[in-house]
């Protein structure tokens, strides 16, 4: 499933799914805030509220989010989520189950590791 970001419209809004502000803080210290809204989600079933009220582009999608793969699995087999793009950022303590995660046909459109910097 190929993510090319140059396709987004600007702004485009980001949802954030992540149980702490780490990883919002993050983006938000990265990406100028003219194009990109910001949309902090600290539970899986909040997603769908938040994408259903708003036109999300991307969902950045983290595993410790409690049951993070459970909930990418759910956005993809959900008419209205999927076909969004999600980003799934693991840390390396996931990096099997997300080597198996990633030949699945729910699996996300792009994987982050973490630690990551400006230049990811």
């Amino acid at each position: 499933m190929p993510f090319n970001a140059e396709t987004l419209p600007s702004p485009a809004t980001l949802v954030v799914a992540d149980p702490g502000p780490t990883l919002a803080n993050m983006v938000e210290s990265c990406i100028a805030e003219d194009q990109v809204q910001i949309i902090r989600v600290g539970d899986g079933a909040d997603i769908f509220s938040y994408v259903a009220a708003l036109p999300a582009h991307v969902i950045l999608l983290s595993t410790d989010l409690p049951k993070g793969l459970f909930w990418c699995g759910k956005l993809r087999k959900t008419p209205s989520t999927a076909k969004l793009p999600i980003i799934l950022v693991f840390s390396e303590e996931h990096a099997e189950t997300i080597a198996k995660h990633e030949k699945l046909p729910v699996r996300a459109h792009a994987y982050l590791k973490r630690p990551f910097g400006e230049q990811d």
